[in-house]
């Protein structure tokens, strides 16, 4: 999360609004031709209108991806865009959509851990968590015991009361049927917290039928497609304690609306065809702010330019922030600043803990070179300069942020803003709690030439698709 501090930090200090965080393809962009069509299809199969223009999909993937030895799938089309403003009501203004998603194959024991945690988060909407085996087993093998959630089991029989009673008083039969299997799992599951005894599952439904009440939040269920555990979550800020002063009407609601969701999920989920991109890069009437060409910087920052850069494979899932939404037939327009931000890292093992070499990019866009060096000077920023191919590369040692012990490496390319933090942490030895450093000058200076030569050539792609 190192890019999400700093970058917010540089931003705020230079008056800019922002907010910050979040797993493409080698270098540049996919084959000529690909583009995103959100909203081409509705959850039933119909043809229905995009809601957005169909821009380039920087990120999809050249050829069918694994994990394991299951296709990987893609939490943010697990749960769509699309489907989120069709469940769940169109986002407002300046949503932002954070995710963690892989972009290429990780055979049987290949990836560091034994399953990959990526998911898929719409701000103060909802989230998508999704953990998938990369060391070839499968759920069956391990039975409910092992992946029913257990955190917070206090919290599941008062929840599941509400939710009972607030079913009964809508009577929709598959409400409560629905609010029924909650109940019978979350039950089972506290008896089993108790004895941890696996008679006391039995009697639960099949596991892809299964779906659990987890965690504090007031929304939170844990379900299964596959091999796939998945954990969905309502963002509304709303928690277990809540659900005692809210109405009937609203508590049927929204559990009707988990239900559609999850029931959307499986049926995604069950189709081989499933695009494996992550959520499109821009979701908004336009694809430039002002005359300036938004790019994707998982592709600038691309596995071929980490790999350049660090002489690593990044080897991890990828971390990745959107452009601020903007809703279909909006009359606002877009923010100058706006930004999305890309953050890949190599995790190599030691005897007593792991060594990671990360890189994070962000891009701010402005409408023109003018504006951009505007900001930042309006921003007070001031530091050391490097040569590089960049219009202007500050290292901020001495900057806002000095007494905190953060540098922001802040570099201006055209109407481009880029905000690189390139750093190691050393998790070795015993009883370490990690120490993390900066790249040196020199290899920043490094750093951002390949990165600028990147941009430009996707800047390039881009206008040439026109």
């Amino acid at each position: 999360m190192v890019l999400g501090v700093v970058a917010a930090l540089a931003l705020l200090a230079a008056g800019v609004v922002v907010v910050v965080t979040t797993t493409g393809t080698d270098d540049v962009a996919p084959a000529e031709g690909g583009l995103e069509s959100p909203g081409s299809t509705d959850g039933a199969g119909a043809d229905t209108a995009p809601a957005y223009p169909a821009f380039r999909d920087w990120l999809e993937p050249e050829q069918e991806l694994v994990l394991g030895d299951q296709r990987y799938v893609s939490a943010c089309q697990a749960l769509s865009l699309d489907d989120v403003r069709e469940l769940y009501g169109e986002p407002a203004t300046g949503t932002l959509i954070s995710e963690s998603f892989l972009d290429r194959s990780f055979g049987v024991d290949e990836y560091r851990s034994d399953d990959a945690i990526t998911n898929c988060w719409y701000r103060d909407i909802v989230k998508l968590d999704a953990e998938q085996p990369a060391d070839g087993s499968t759920l069956g093998e391990f039975g409910l015991s092992a992946v029913l959630q257990s955190y917070r089991d206090d919290e599941q029989p008062g929840k599941v009361r509400l939710y009972r009673k607030a079913a009964t008083a809508d009577g929709d039969p598959e409400l409560v049927a629905f609010v029924d299997g909650l109940a019978q799992v979350a039950k089972a599951r506290v008896r089993y917290s108790r004895t941890y005894r696996d008679k006391e599952l039995r009697g639960l439904p099949d596991l892809e039928e299964v779906v659990q009440p987890i965690g504090s939040e007031a929304y939170a269920f844990r379900f299964f497609v596959d091999d796939v555990i998945y954990d969905l979550v309502d963002q509304s800020g709303a928690d277990a304690a809540d659900l005692r002063q809210e109405l009937d009407g609203s508590i049927a609601r929204r559990l009707r609306t988990a239900m559609a969701a999850i029931a959307r999920i499986r049926e995604r989920v069950a189709d081989p065809e499933l695009s494996q991109s992550p959520a499109p890069t821009v979701a908004r009437p336009s694809d430039t702010v002002g005359r300036t060409r938004i790019l994707e910087p998982c592709a600038v920052l691309s596995r071929k330019v980490f790999r350049q850069i660090t002489g690593l494979q990044d080897n991890q899932v990828v971390e990745r922030v959107n452009i601020p939404l903007i809703p279909p037939g909006s009359a606002i327009e877009p923010e100058q600043g706006d930004e999305n931000s890309c953050r890949r890292h190599h995790i190599r093992d030691k005897t007593y803990g792991d060594f990671t070499t990360s890189i994070s990019l962000e891009i701010g866009y402005w409408g023109s070179a003018k504006k951009a060096a505007r900001a930042l000077r309006q921003g007070g920023f001031d530091g050391r300069r490097l040569d590089t191919d960049a219009d202007l590369f500050l290292v901020g040692d001495d900057g806002p942020f000095g007494e905190l012990g953060i540098v922001l490496h802040t570099a201006l390319v055209g109407p481009y803003w880029l905000s690189i933090d390139y750093s190691t942490l050393d998790r070795s030895g015993a009883f370490s709690d990690g120490t993390s450093a900066y790249a040196s000058d020199r290899e920043y200076a490094a750093a951002v030439n390949r990165i600028v030569r990147s941009l430009e050539r996707n800047v390039a792609v881009a206008e040439r698709n026109d």
